[in-house]
């Protein structure tokens, strides 16, 4: 997750951008990608890197919500004390 967002400081897949205009689907299905500087930028964009990071994260809430709950089960989801 660190990394992640290291690489992509901000992702969502809201969409509405203000009001009642809505965001372009061209950008991987409505979802929005910032760059460091707050700037939108589309799928097409990022690096190897960072797709491959979106794809194991993807892969990682689908494990979660419908999968067989292997992050549950390896201690992922365990915070770490201090």
């Amino acid at each position: 997750m660190t990394e992640l967002r290291e690489q992509i400081p901000a992702s969502s897949n809201a969409l509405a951008k203000t009001g009642t205009a809505m965001w372009s689907p061209e950008n991987n299905q409505g979802n929005i990608y910032l760059n460091s500087n707050g700037k939108q930028i589309k799928y097409s964009q990022l690096t190897s890197k960072q797709k491959s990071l979106l794809k194991d994260y993807k892969m990682i809430q689908y494990d979660i919500t419908k999968g067989n709950h292997y992050v549950k089960n390896d201690g992922f989801m365990k915070v770490p004390s201090k």
